[in-house]
């Protein structure tokens, strides 16, 4: 099993392009979530009596996103 080696990164109070991106697709991910979550409640309107179904479509919608995004990626380590 290979080492752990640290990805580099921003320093403390600061950020740089590799997380401006992490935080963009995490807003991605929370639009692309609210957005489903928004058709299905537009879809089957007796759903919105309950309101912690909301709230759980959402959660799972963002743990789906996420997962297919993963899944699509290549995350192997190249070297350049």
């Amino acid at each position: 099993m290979p080492a752990l080696t640290p990805t580099p990164g921003s320093r403390s109070l600061t950020l740089d392009t590799t997380d401006l991106k992490k935080i963009a697709m995490g807003a991605l991910i929370a639009v692309g979530s609210a957005v489903l979550t928004y058709a299905v409640d537009s879809v089957l309107p007796d759903l919105q009596a309950r309101g912690a179904i909301d709230a759980t479509l959402f959660v799972f919608f963002s743990t789906t996103i996420n997962a297919l995004r993963k899944f699509l990626s290549d995350s192997t380590i190249s070297n350049k």
